[in-house]
C-alpha cells in the first residue's frame, strides 16, 4: 500500500529530518498526494499507453491508404498540440504547486485550530482559523477549477483540426485528379478514422495534462523518497537490530561536537566527560546552552558531527538502535494517544504483545497506582486525545511509566517536571529518586531544586562544559552555576 510506504518512509527518517518539516506537509503527502500519485500519475499514464496503441493502429491504416495527406494532417496536429503543451506547461505547473500549498495550509489550520481550541476559546479567536481555512479552501478550489479547465481546453482544438483535416484530405484526393466518386470510399475511411481518433486524441491530451497537473503532488513525494532506502518489514531485522548493546561500566563522551546541516555555527563543542553506570547526573545551564542537543546525542536521535560516544569503550555509531534498546526517555511534553492508559504505557505494541507484568511494574515505579485506582476502568480507562482527561501530573506519570515499561538501564529526562506545580513536581522527583542506583539517570534541569540529590551536575554555557561536580562544589566554585543558584534563591527560575 503506497500510503503505508510513505508513512513508513517518514517515521523511519532521522529525527533531524522532522525538525525541518511541518506535520501538515507530511499529512498532505500521506493522505492526498499519495492518492493523486495514482489518479494524476499512474492511471493517466496507463490510459495514454492504451490509447496510443489504438491511435497507431488506425494511423498505420491511413498511411497505407493516403500517405501524404495522413502525414500532413498528423504534422499539423502535432505542431498545434505541441505548441499548446509548451505554452501551458509552466502555467499548469505553477497552479498545481499553488493547489498543493493551499491543501497544506488547510491541514495546518485544522491541526492548529483543533489543537489550540482551549486557548482560542478563551481569547475569542476561533474565527481566525475558520477564516484562514475558508480562504485556503477557496484558493484550492480556484486552482483545481483552473487546472481542470486547462486540461479540457484541447478538446475543442482537436475537433477543429479533425474537420480541417477531412477537408485537407479531400483536397489532396481531388488534387491528384481523381473523380469525386473515387474519393468517396477514401473519405468514408478517413471520416470513420476521425470518428475514432478524435476521442482517443482528446483522452491522450487530457491524460498528459492531468499528469502535468499532478507533478507537484508526485514531486513532493518523490523528493522525499529520493535518498530513502526502506525496510519492507521491520520485524525482519528487529531481533538483531534491537538486541541491547552491552552496558556494564560507563558512557564516555569524547570530543563531542554538533552543528545543524547548512550552518557553520557549532551548537556543541568539545564535550568530554564520563557517566558511570548507576550514576545520576544533571545537565544545567541557561537557555541555549546546548543541554537538549547533548541529550539528543546521548539518546542517539542526533549524530555528532565531531567526536565519539562510547559505551564500555565501543562507539555507538552503527549500533544506535541497539543502544536505544537500553534507554528510557521522558520528554517535557508527554504525547498521549487517544487510547487506554495500558496501551499508552506500552506505546506501539499490539494488545497480544503487551506484557501486563511489565505494565504493573512500571505503574508501581511511576507511583501511578493511586491514579489508576481512582479511575472507573483502571488501566483500561481512556485518556482522551493528548490526554485531555488527565491532569498534568497524571500525564507525566504515564510518561514515566512508559519510559520504565521496557526496564531500561538508562533514563533520560528532558525537563520532565518543569511544567508541574511544586507538590506534583516533588512527588514525581521522589519517584525518580527511588530509581537512583538501579538506573543511570540523566536529567535536563529546569529547577535546581530537582537536581540537588544528583551525584554530579554538568554545567553548560555556550555549547561547552563550564564545570562538573556536586551541587555544593559547583555552587562555591563555578561562577555560571552560582548565578543560577542566586536566581533560584531570589525566586527566579533559571531558563533552559
Amino acid at each position: 500500500m503506497l500510503q503505508g510506504r510513505i508513512l513508513h518512509n517518514y517515521v523511519s527518517r532521522p529525527y533531524v529530518f522532522h525538525l525541518g518539516r511541518n506535520t501538515a506537509n507530511l499529512t498532505r503527502n500521506i493522505t492526498q498526494s499519495a492518492a493523486m500519485l495514482f489518479t494524476r500519475g499512474l492511471l493517466p499514464l496507463l490510459n495514454i499507453m492504451m490509447e496510443v496503441l489504438l491511435v497507431l493502429a488506425v494511423v498505420v491504416i491511413l498511411l497505407a491508404t493516403e500517405l501524404l495527406a495522413t502525414m500532413t494532417v498528423a504534422g499539423v496536429f502535432i505542431v498545434i498540440t505541441g505548441g499548446f503543451y509548451i505554452l501551458t506547461q509552466g502555467v499548469l505547473a505553477d497552479w498545481s504547486h499553488r493547489r498543493e500549498a493551499h491543501a497544506e495550509k488547510m491541514i495546518r489550520m485544522i491541526n492548529e485550530g483543533v489543537g489550540s481550541v482551549k486557548e482560542t476559546k478563551i481569547l475569542g479567536r476561533e474565527n481566525f482559523f475558520v477564516r484562514v481555512f475558508r480562504r485556503e479552501a477557496l484558493g484550492q478550489a480556484k486552482c483545481q477549477a483552473f487546472t481542470s479547465s486547462l486540461t479540457q481546453l484541447p478538446r475543442n482544438v482537436t475537433e477543429v483540426i479533425a474537420i480541417a483535416g477531412l477537408g485537407l484530405v479531400l483536397l489532396f484526393i481531388l488534387g491528384k485528379g481523381d473523380e469525386i466518386q473515387a474519393a468517396i470510399p477514401v473519405m468514408g475511411l478517413f471520416a470513420l478514422a476521425t470518428f475514432r481518433l478524435v476521442p482517443s486524441a482528446n483522452r491522450i491530451i487530457s491524460a498528459i495534462a492531468t499528469v502535468r497537473s499532478g507533478i507537484a503532488s508526485v514531486g513532493s513525494i518523490t523528493m522525499d523518497f529520493k535518498d530513502y532506502v526502506g525496510v519492507e518489514d521491520d520485524d525482519v531485522s528487529a531481533p538483531e537490530e534491537r538486541r541491547p548493546l552491552p552496558f556494564e561500566r560507563e558512557i564516555a563522551l569524547i570530543g563531542l561536537g554538533y552543528r545543524y546541516a547548512g550552518t557553520d555555527t557549532r551548537v556543541l563543542s568539545d564535550i568530554n566527560f564520563t557517566i558511570a553506570k548507576g550514576e545520576s547526573i544533571a545537565l544545567v545551564g541557561e537557555s541555549g546552552a546546548g543541554k537538549t542537543t547533548l541529550a539528543d546525542l546521548i539518546l542517539g536521535v542526533l549524530s555528532p558531527t565531531e567526536g565519539h560516544m562510547l559505551i564500555d569503550g565501543n562507539d555507538i555509531a552503527g549500533s544506535v538502535r541497539r543502544w536505544q534498546a537500553r534507554l528510557g526517555y521522558i520528554p517535557q511534553n508527554i504525547y498521549l494517544t487517544d487510547d487506554s492508559i495500558r496501551r499508552n504505557i506500552a506505546l506501539g505494541l499490539d494488545d497480544a504483545d503487551i506484557d501486563d507484568g511489565a505494565v504493573d511494574r512500571a505503574v508501581r515505579l511511576a507511583r501511578l497506582e493511586s491514579v489508576v485506582a481512582q479511575l472507573p476502568d483502571g488501566l483500561s480507562s481512556l485518556v482522551g486525545e493528548h490526554g485531555v482527561r488527565l491532569s498534568g501530573g497524571q500525564r507525566q506519570r504515564i510518561g514515566i511509566a512508559r519510559a520504565l515499561y521496557h526496564n531500561p538501564d538508562v533514563l533520560v529526562m528532558d525537563e520532565a517536571t518543569s511544567a508541574l506545580d511544586s507538590q506534583t513536581e516533588h512527588d514525581i522527583t521522589n519517584a525518580i529518586n527511588d530509581l537512583k542506583g538501579s538506573k543511570t539517570i540523566i536529567i535536563i534541569a529546569h529547577r535546581l531544586s530537582t537536581v540537588r540529590s544528583c551525584d554530579r551536575l554538568c554545567v553548560m554555557a555556550g555549547g561547552r562544559i563550564s564545570g562538573i561536580g556536586t551541587f555544593d562544589e559547583l555552587k562555591s566554585g563555578n561562577e555560571t552555576f552560582a548565578k543560577l543558584v542566586a536566581l533560584a534563591d531570589l525566586g527566579g527560575t533559571p531558563q533552559s
